[in-house]
C-alpha cells in the first residue's frame, strides 16, 4: 500500500497520501480549488476566492484580471484607454470599468497587459480590429473628422452624423401631413 507525506495543492498542509496521484488533503481543499478557478480550457475568465476584496462578488470570487487592474490603478474614477470616457468599478452600462486585456489573451493577467475600458470600447476591439482609427462605416478618425464629446463619453464620427441628420431630416419632411382640405 502506498503511503507518502505530502502537501496539500489549496492549503499547503502536510497530510498522508494514499495514492501518488492525491494532490489534497481533503475533498473540502478539492472543491475549494476547483470552485476558485475556471478551467482555462472554458470560455470563461479565471476567478479567485477572496472575500475581503473590493471587487468580490456574493460567493467571495474575483475575476483575476479585474483584481490585478484594481491593484494597478486603485480606486476611484479613471478614463476608458480608448476613447476617454469615464469610467468607475461599479458604475453602471457604459460608466462600468472593463479590465481590457491588450493582446486579447484572457488568461495573460499581467499588469502590463491589463488597460481601464468601457464595454463600447472593450467589445468592439473584438469585433473591429481598427476602431481606433476608423469608425463602423469605415470613415477614418482624423481631427477634421473627430467630433469629441464635451461630456468626455467618446467620440463620433462627423461623416456619419452628418449622414444620420439628413436622414432624420428626411424622414421628419416625409411624417409631416400635408395642407389639410378645406371643405
Amino acid at each position: 500500500m502506498f503511503i507518502s507525506w505530502k502537501f496539500c495543492v489549496y492549503c499547503k498542509q502536510p497530510y498522508q497520501a494514499d495514492k501518488p496521484t492525491r494532490l489534497y488533503c481533503s475533498s473540502r481543499c478539492f472543491h475549494l480549488e476547483r470552485s476558485s478557478l475556471i478551467n482555462p480550457g472554458t470560455k470563461d475568465y479565471l476567478k479567485m476566492r477572496n472575500p475581503t476584496h473590493p471587487l468580490a462578488q456574493k460567493n467571495g470570487q474575483v475575476r483575476i484580471h479585474r483584481a490585478v487592474l484594481y491593484d494597478k490603478i486603485g480606486a476611484g474614477e479613471h478614463h476608458c484607454h480608448w476613447c476617454n470616457r469615464k469610467v468607475v468599478w461599479n458604475g453602471k452600462g457604459v460608466h462600468r470599468i472593463h479590465a481590457d486585456h491588450l493582446d486579447g489573451n484572457r488568461w495573460n493577467n499581467t499588469q502590463d497587459n491589463l488597460v481601464p475600458s468601457c464595454i463600447h470600447c472593450n467589445s468592439r476591439r473584438n469585433k473591429q480590429p481598427d476602431f481606433l482609427t476608423h469608425c463602423k462605416a469605415g470613415h477614418v478618425y482624423t481631427p477634421e473628422n473627430t467630433y469629441w464629446r464635451p461630456d468626455g463619453n467618446g467620440r463620433q464620427c462627423r461623416l456619419c452624423n452628418q449622414a444620420r441628420e439628413k436622414k432624420r431630416k428626411r424622414s421628419k419632411v416625409l411624417k409631416e401631413p400635408s395642407c389639410p382640405s378645406i371643405p
